[in-house]
């Protein structure tokens, strides 16, 4: 009896000085965490959306080169911490294409078969910044981008890797200016590319050149 009373009184002389540990060991972890859940809950990605955008690809043909451009460009850029972990995409309504050729832009409708597939659209993945590691957001510099995404023209669907630039514009906008090489054979365009028994061929690969300003509000 007299030593579980020892003990008793042993525990109750240590057990408030355990309890000062403890709770200097967790205080500063208890601030820490609230501090990293406080941060994360106030950390949102805001949305950048396209305005003056142009789309334009470049195309060869038996006679020469040519060239289609439209202003029926939308998009939006979604973001947390800048332009490297960007996400988004850019759509193009394909009968406002023009060449600057009347006949020619029927020939390009009719093999797009824009009736049935009317749009283009570029989906964006991810961006890596290739030659700096700051924030294009914080720097008022042009800076050389390579864009990994999804291209969808005549239905299809196909990987592309655009190389491009960007551009702060202000604090709450950039300038984006990319392209990529398309095959059409990739996207099953294959009607009207040749014409009067093959003597007016149009080639397989063509260049497509997107260019927008992406701003907040």
């Amino acid at each position: 009896m007299a030593r579980t009373l020892k003990r008793t009184a042993r525990i109750a002389r240590v057990a408030p000085a355990l309890f000062g540990v403890l709770l200097v060991i967790l205080t500063p972890l208890c601030s820490l965490t609230e501090a990293v859940l406080g941060a994360q809950s106030t950390e949102r990605a805001r949305t950048l959306n396209g305005s003056e955008g142009v789309a334009t690809f470049a195309a060869q043909a038996t006679f020469g080169a040519f060239t289609g451009r439209t202003r029926a460009v939308m998009g939006a850029v979604s973001t947390v911490r800048g332009p490297a972990e960007a996400t988004g995409w850019m759509e193009v309504m394909l009968d406002s294409l023009r060449t600057g050729q009347g006949t020619r832009d029927r020939h390009m409708r009719e093999a797009l078969e824009t009736t049935q597939f009317p749009t283009a659209r570029f989906e964006l993945d991810s961006l890596r910044l290739e030659d700096t590691d700051s924030d294009v957001f914080a720097d008022n510099v042009t800076i050389a981008v390579r864009l990994h995404g999804r291209f969808r023209v005549h239905g299809v669907w196909r990987a592309v890797v655009a190389t491009g630039t960007i551009y702060q514009a202000s604090p709450n906008a950039w300038r984006l200016n990319a392209s990529f090489p398309v095959k059409l054979a990739d996207h099953n365009i294959t009607k009207g590319l040749s014409r009067a028994f093959g003597a007016i061929r149009v080639e397989q690969e063509i260049r497509i050149t997107i260019a927008s300003e992406f701003s907040a509000g």
